[in-house]
């Protein structure tokens, strides 16, 4: 009696497990065509310079219902020369 629970236990375990790996993550996307079209890639003229950047940010409205931005692939420019921007 002993042994079919633990048996029972052991199969639970295992297909646990196989369902959260089947959940993992399949590495980032490529951003579909809407994100492109409503304007929520981030533009390249944004990532020449950390100054760039940083108005690019400070442009954008504050909302707490709009359409994240899509910054999966995206590398924020960084500088170890530039003053920090002021932020409202």
């Amino acid at each position: 009696m002993k042994n079919a629970h633990v048996k029972k236990g052991y199969t639970a375990a295992l297909l646990l497990s196989a369902l959260l790996a089947a959940c993992g993550g399949g590495g980032a996307e490529a951003p579909d065509a809407a994100a492109a079209a409503d304007g929520r890639l981030v533009p390249a003229s944004a990532l020449v310079s950390a100054g760039a950047f940083s108005a690019y940010a400070a442009s954008l409205a504050l909302t707490e219902s709009g359409e994240a931005l899509w910054v999966s692939d995206m590398v924020a420019p960084t500088s170890e020369t530039d003053a920090p921007m002021l932020v409202k």
